[in-house]
Parts: structure tokens; sequence; C-alpha cells
């Protein structure tokens, strides 16, 4: 069991609960009897495991106390659990976090100075943006022919490195090009990275055929980016230098290899707020099988992971990321909402459900509505329901935060 841990993650993890057992109110007192110097993962596996919710409603308890809080950066989010909040983190722990990220890029296209990268960005209003240099940003919302066709002339004009987005919209923007014949070897793209949502290898398929080049698939979150890359024979990988995953039963024992579980990481880079053995809200089990591809670390195999309905519009089709800034605006106005989720009950008519740890103001219930719409970008009916019982769309009973009726 021992063996759960590479040596450099044992390191890693030695080095992370050191800072957190000094610097957080929460770990001096859950550590006060670990011996860090001598752990192993028995003794690991007494830490507490870390919930949302722990993080929602404590989250003082878990800041670092040594950080100048005036200089991080917040990742807003609400994954796959709708559980609205903000994680804290360094600019040094984003840098070794990219680091690690870039090295897995490394291995699929070589060393590259001055990569372009083009991504499917929820918070872009325009069809494609110039965001910054070496980044074009490109809208979720509206996908239709006019839309498609702007974005194909731009990627063909702006010649990205890197094409990254969900694969739900990367298949969409594929069966575009094939349908019509586009030539995207003009867009010299040197890799397709989905992120955000599961991959199939059907979609896999599809965009090597529309865009000619590698497709690698990440699994990540916003409080630790990169958990899992995909090797050349498409599994994904655990990237052993960020986290350390553990996959854990309903009583959060270690669930053994080939086991189903939910997945729970340890992020090394995490100093703002230490995410130690930290509940994603994923299922998925851990394979000691040897890879073709030489990678050691374990693979991670997932299951039933973020398959979003798309919201049509009048316009087409937006991945519903675009609604995801609901999130950050839970988060700012303090409006107690600790999950939610959006329902489409037909083409004009959406249902935002609220858990809210009290009841929601007229003038609040106003707000939301108008800032639905805001994000949404056409005329809707919104109904706001305050409740804690959610839609499951799944035969797993998986939440989902956004389910199409449509």
């Amino acid at each position: 069991m021992d063996r759960m841990f590479t040596n450099k993650q044992l390191n890693q993890a030695k080095e992370i609960l050191s800072y957190a057992k000094e610097h957080t109110e929460f770990y001096k007192k859950a550590l006060e009897h670990t011996d860090i110097a001598a752990l192993n993962y028995s003794d690991f596996q007494e830490i507490p495991i870390l919930t949302k919710e722990k993080l929602i409603f404590d989250q003082q308890e878990f800041v670092s106390k040594s950080v100048d809080y005036s200089s991080v950066m917040y990742e807003y989010t609400s994954g796959t659990t709708g559980e609205p909040f903000s994680i804290p983190r360094t600019k040094d722990d984003k840098l070794r976090t990219s680091i690690t990220l870039l090295k897995e890029r490394q291995k699929r296209i070589g060393r590259f100075p001055g990569l372009k990268f083009a991504t499917f960005f929820a918070g872009s209003s325009e069809v494609v943006t110039e965001a910054e240099e070496g980044w074009l940003n490109i809208t979720v919302k509206d996908l239709n022919e006019e839309s498609m066709n702007r974005i194909v002339e731009k990627l063909i004009d702006y010649k990205p490195d890197f094409l990254q987005g969900s694969s739900r919209v990367l298949t969409y923007l594929a069966e575009f090009i094939l349908t019509n014949k586009i030539d995207m070897k003009q867009s010299q793209i040197k890799m397709i990275e989905n992120r955000a949502e599961g991959l199939l290898s059907t979609q896999k398929e599809l965009l090597e055929q529309a865009f000619m080049c590698p497709v690698a698939n990440m699994y990540g979150l916003r409080e630790s980016w990169g958990v899992a890359y995909s090797c050349d024979f498409n599994h994904l990988h655990i990237m052993n230098d960020n986290v350390f995953v553990e996959i854990l039963d309903e009583f959060g024992d270690f669930a053994g290899f080939d086991q189903t579980g939910h997945i729970h990481i340890t992020c090394f880079h995490s100093k703002a707020m230490p995410l130690i053995r930290y509940d994603t809200g994923d299922i998925g089990m851990l394979s000691k099988k040897q890879c073709a591809c030489g990678n050691p670390s374990f693979i991670l195999e997932l299951s039933g992971y973020r398959k979003l309905d798309m919201i049509q519009t009048p316009a087409g089709f937006s991945h519903p990321s675009i609604l995801k800034y609901l999130n950050d605006y839970f988060i700012k106005n303090k409006f107690g909402i600790i999950q939610f989720q959006v329902v489409q009950e037909g083409l004009n008519a959406f249902t935002l459900r609220c858990h809210s740890l009290a009841d929601l103001h007229e003038s609040q219930v106003r707000q939301l509505k108008d800032k639905f719409q805001e994000l949404l970008g056409y005329e809707a009916s919104v109904k706001v329901i305050q409740t804690n019982h959610f839609v499951l769309k799944e035969f797993s009973s998986k939440f989902k935060w956004f389910v199409s009726n449509c």
C-alpha cells in the first residue's frame, strides 16, 4: 500500500502537509499528532477528507496565514456539484502548475518557443477575440453556421499551435469542418486539447480527421488544474508532479485498484489554501496496468465524467459554461447559495434551482433573473426556485449542474 506514493510524491506530500500544519488553523489541529517526517500511506489515510462543504462554510480555517492575499488570484468554480466557491492561488502555485502542464504538452509536440493558443472561452462575448499576445479566445455562445465560418477563418489566419475546448464544442466544430470539406492544414494547429468534459474514442477520431493533428485529453479542476493527461494510447496518466490521487469508497477508505470510487486529490501546489485529500465530486478508478507509452504513473479511468447537455438557443447552440459565471456572481454578491442547478425547460424557458442558507429576497431574485438573462444573451423566461432537491439525469444519479429537457 505504501507504494501508492512515488518517492518524489511522498516528499511533496510531506512538504505540503508541513506547510499546512504550520500556516492553517485546520491542519494545525488535524495534524497535531501526525509524524510527517515518517509519513506513509497508512498515516496519510488518517488525515480528514476535505469536502467542498467544509471549504464553503469554514474557509478561514483552511487559508494560509502567511500569504499576502492582496496579490493572490482566485479560481471561481462549482465543478460538477453546483456548489459555488472560490479558491485562492498564489502566483507561484499557478506557475508551478503551469509548468507541469507544459511538460505534458511538450511530450506530444516537442519544444516550441512562443506557443500560441486558441481556446473556447465562456466569458467571450465576441465570436473571436485576440485577448493578449499568444491567446485567441473563441465564444461558446450561439454556435451556428455563420459563427463557425468566422471561427474557422480566424483559426486559419491566426495559426495557433494549440486549440483547447470541451469535447462537445470541439466535436461540433469538427463536424462543421468535415461537412464543408475545409482543409484545416492551413491552420497549422499542432495539437487539440480536450478539457472539462470526457472524450469518447469516436470524438477523438472525428477531431483527428478534421484537424489532421494529435488530440490530447486532460482531466483537471479549476482548483488544481491538471490531474491526469492522456498519452498516445489515450490513457489518462496521473500528473504526479502536480497531484496525488486516491479513489475512495463510500466509507472514505481506499477502494483498491481497478475499483470504482470517488476521486480525491492532494495538490502539491496549493499553498494559499492547501487541498489535501480533496473530494472532487467525480467518479473513477485507478489502474496499475503498464501502458505501452512507457509512462509509469497510474492510469485514471473516469465514469460518467461531465457529459454536459448543450443550451438550445434561437441562433443555434451554446455551451452551458456561459452560465457558470452565475457562480462568480453568487460569491461576490454574498447570496448564501450553496448549490445550484439550471434546467432548460424549452427554447425560451429556464428554471434556476437554488439551495440557499436563507430565503432569497424579492430584489435578489430579480437580480438573479437579470444576471441570468445577461449571460444567456437572449430574452427568456427564468423561474427561480429555492430547493435542496435537484434533477438527476444519469443512471448513476450523479448530479448535473445543467440539464436540458428540450
